[in-house]
């Protein structure tokens, strides 16, 4: 994972996020999406964003990544 982890297309980037979040790790997960979204918007990013925070118990930010 350390190859994905130092690319920086959205592609990697997003997939390298999702592997994260998928870990459990919220945290630096949050982190990546917030970075691809300073660049490009993009729904799934968003949505992806969303359920970080209700992973976190943080629904007031995981409802408004979802709207």
């Amino acid at each position: 994972m350390g190859q994905i982890k130092e690319r920086t297309d959205f592609v990697s980037r997003f997939s390298y996020a999702l592997s994260l979040q998928k870990n459990e790790s919220f945290d630096e997960a949050i982190k990546i999406y917030q970075g691809i979204l300073s660049k490009k918007r993009d729904a799934r990013v968003y949505i992806n964003l969303g359920n970080c925070y209700a992973g976190q118990g943080d629904l007031d930010n995981a409802g408004k990544m979802y709207q």
